[in-house]
């Protein structure tokens, strides 16, 4: 008895140091996911509060660093990803916030120091080489009470002859302190007017520089890189100009002083071509139902469009609006009808403003129509409202003003435009691997395909159902369009490959479309489901629920993107654990039954089904074979399975 007693305990302990080994360490799993995504604000002396570079300090921080990635606070950026997808994103995968909830909840072990890369090096030194213009703005003490300063400086670049902008990029004085850096030129001299008005270095402005007659070149912000256009192409600065900074100051730099400098790589304009910055969607000449007046107490959205006249090559895009914005979207229709998708900023923060740039050019052309829509919430309810109560609002340069502003970087097209590559993220990685699938589940399956009840008798709700108990999912996905092809929602999920209980590590999850033929699609109708994570050489295994029958997973890890797709119904021994397949003449298809998706067949699937018996038309948990009705048919689909149960990892 004790020898057996001895053998247990070993047993347990050698299983203990197992799961140990394999929980995510700073060293080699962590570090490089903060160094990436993290320290080039929060590092001594930049923009973020603390520094993350050190071991001791991202430990000490831990809490606070999940609690912000895992409500997508951090890193900061605002386009929604499920949108578009731009150049130098500051995105983390799901896979990789699984492993930082990982670190933390294993109380974040640091392994071997050895092995940890090398932590980066914050410098305020050009990467451009020698530059061919500098622009220094003058020395500032940030001065006032409190509250974000919006300071602007006007300085001049004496240059005697018209030149290209090829490179820029941003160096500032107090990095501690710089939030972000607007760059404009201005040959009009309003600029050089309101600066020279205002008694200390530079002046106040909050919505831009003070002057609608001032290009817009440049946005940096913390973690930015220097800018550079692509060969061949670049800004025209012309002699005698100006540039005209505007530097965002936040709360609590009163005291600070800052020298912010602005290095060009310039050439001449001779080959060039000319990329211009300009808001062609504007509040002032595009606006449909216009104007830009939004009363107190209300919430209102406005549209603005205006049409191309000939083909272009968009390198940029910057949407602008101030305090009582709350979201703003971009996107054209050609005259073929195809959808351009520029940009959706779902939760507007005036404070994280900026442009992006795509991973390669967007080509419009000739005819296309821009589109914009922005709402803007001048209520009580919006916490970023300056004025309390609200006032009535209308468009303007002040705090209490409003705008709607999309600028676009662009110019003419010409062939091989489309090949560019815009994108130097070469310290980072993509979000996104697709993975695909096939399947059969049992009710709806004919001996070679599944039926497309619900589809034809419009049944298929648009939204996916899996947002309620079990499942609690709470992804937006949906679909805009008919799909008559479809049988069903199921909820698709990639679960770790190398955990001790095989799958029992959830990474991330994703309503998908079952198809007839038992391809899986995502909600836009496309082959496949595209998980949120990273883009190659990642092992995982695929977990899917379709409603009213049995989870099963993947028997063995998948390497996606994955194609030919893993196909669960040639054989049991496709699906992870004992009798998780069952066999419909030549098929091996998902076991029906499981009415309230709680992974196991029983009396609680039953009393289900007899709540829901002799209803007709509905999209409901209990319709196992998917015609859109509760009958005995279904009750026999639960009956035949009674009492089986998928593995543990899949169930509720």
């Amino acid at each position: 008895m004790q020898k057996n007693l001895l053998l247990i305990i070993i047993f347990c302990l050698c299983k203990t140091t197992v799961i140990r080994a394999q929980s995510p360490t700073w060293s080699s799993d962590i570090a490089n996911i903060i160094y990436t995504n993290c320290t080039k604000c929060h590092h001594e002396g930049g923009i973020a509060g603390f520094s993350l570079v050190a071991y001791e300090d991202a430990a000490a921080f831990s809490a606070e660093i999940l609690d912000a990635i895992e409500h997508k606070h951090m890193p900061p950026w605002p386009p929604n990803p499920n949108y578009q997808h731009y150049a130098n994103e500051r995105l983390l995968c799901d896979d990789e916030i699984a492993l930082i909830r990982d670190w933390v909840n294993n109380d974040t072990p640091e392994g071997d120091p050895a092995q940890a890369p090398t932590p980066p090096t914050y410098t305020n030194t050009s990467q451009l080489g020698t530059p061919d213009l500098t622009v220094s703005m003058p020395s500032y003490t940030v001065t006032g009470s409190g509250g974000d300063i919006y300071r602007c400086f006007d300085i001049p670049t004496n240059l005697l002859q018209d030149k290209y902008i090829t490179a820029i990029e941003v160096l500032p004085g107090n990095s501690s302190i710089v939030h972000h850096v607007l760059v404009f030129y201005d040959t009009s001299g309003d600029c050089a007017a309101l600066d020279a008005a205002d008694p200390g270095p530079g002046y106040e402005n909050f919505g831009g520089v003070g002057s609608n007659n001032a290009t817009f070149i440049f946005g940096w912000a913390p973690g930015a890189s220097p800018y550079f256009f692509p060969s061949g192409i670049g800004m025209s600065l012309p002699a005698n100009s100006h540039i005209v900074l505007q530097l965002h100051y936040p709360d609590g730099s009163q005291g600070e002083t800052d020298q912010t400098v602005i290095n060009f790589k310039l050439t001449n304009p001779a080959g060039m071509r000319n990329a211009m910055n300009l808001p062609a969607l504007n509040h002032f000449t595009n606006m449909t139902n216009g104007p830009l007046f939004i009363a107190k107490n209300t919430v209102k959205t406005f549209y603005e469009e205006q049409m191309v006249p000939v083909k272009a090559t968009i390198l940029n895009v910057a949407p602008h609006m101030h305090l009582i914005g709350t979201s703003i979207k971009s996107y054209a229709v050609t005259p073929t009808n195809d959808t351009l998708k520029f940009i959706d900023i779902p939760h507007w923060d005036f404070h994280w403003q900026g442009g992006y740039s795509f991973k390669k050019p967007m080509i419009v052309p000739s005819g296309t129509i821009l589109y914009a829509e922005a709402v803007y919430d001048n209520t009580e309810n919006n916490p970023h409202n300056p004025s309390s109560p609200p006032k009535d609002v209308s468009a303007g340069e002040a705090t209490t003003d409003e705008m709607m502003l999309v600028f676009f970087t662009f110019l003419t097209y010409q062939t091989g435009d489309e090949d560019i590559n815009l994108d130097d993220n070469s310290d980072n990685h993509s979000c996104g691997a697709l993975a695909q699938a096939k399947l059969f589940a049992e009710g709806p399956f004919t001996g070679t395909q599944m039926t497309t009840l619900l589809s034809s008798k419009n049944l298929l709700p648009s939204l996916q159902p899996f947002n309620t108990t079990p499942w609690n999912y709470d992804g937006n996905e949906s679909r805009t369009t008919a799909l008559p092809d479809a049988t069903d929602w199921v909820l698709a999920e990639l679960r770790r490959s190398s955990d001790t209980e095989t799958g029992g590590i959830l990474i991330t999850q994703k309503a998908a479309l079952l198809y007839k033929d038992g391809s899986l699609h995502d909600a836009n109708g496309n082959n496949g489901v595209l998980f949120n994570v990273r883009d190659a050489g990642s092992n995982y295994y695929l977990a899917l629920k379709p409603r009213a029958h049995l989870a099963a997973m993947s028997k063995t890890p998948i390497l996606l993107p994955n194609n030919p797709p893993f196909d669960f119904t040639t054989a049991a021994t496709q699906a992870n654990g004992i009798g998780q397949l069952k066999k419909v003449g030549t098929k091996f298809c998902f076991m029906s039954g499981d009415f309230n998706g709680d992974g196991k067949i029983t009396i609680a699937d039953f009393n289900d089904y007899q709540a829901g018996s002799s209803l007709i038309n509905v999209y409901h948990q209990c319709d196992a074979n998917m015609d859109g009705s509760i009958t005995v048919a279904d009750f026999n689909k639960y009956k035949g399975n009674s009492s089986k149960i998928a593995i543990s990892a899949l169930r509720y």
